[in-house]
């Protein structure tokens, strides 16, 4: 896949091996600012292997915190349930952004999950 990030936190690729932070070894500058101070947009290219799934977030999930003032967790969240299959995925992120802040989202928390699906190939069932 290829990916430019404008200034948003790096996307999470969820998998067999985990999930891992794709973070940018040079960041773009954020959007329209590039044009403005004559620099470009880089393109980086990361794998996503068939079953994996990418989840692009505001920071408004990363800031959400808790009553005592901790920020949420959210890759230690995802290694406990990131598997789940894409709208499980969203619907129990937020669920349990709503917990941890004691339904307090101050911020904003879009959230978007994509899922590479499994090549066909490799669900032939061999007789």
């Amino acid at each position: 896949m290829r990916l430019v990030n404008c200034g948003h936190p790096p996307p999470l690729r969820i998998g067999p091996g985990g999930v891992t932070e794709l973070e940018s070894a040079d960041p773009s500058p954020p959007i329209n600012l590039g044009v403005l101070i004559g620099d470009h947009y880089r393109v980086e290219v990361e794998s996503l292997r068939p079953g994996d799934q990418l989840l692009l977030y505001t920071d408004g999930v990363t800031e959400t915190r808790d009553p005592d003032g901790n920020f949420y967790p959210l890759i230690e969240r995802l290694r406990e349930w990131g598997a789940l299959p894409p709208r499980e995925l969203l619907d129990h992120l937020h669920q349990d952004l709503l917990a941890f802040s004691n339904a307090h989202l101050d911020d904003d928390t879009a959230v978007l999950a994509a899922y590479r699906l499994p090549d066909p190939a490799d669900q032939l069932i061999q007789l």
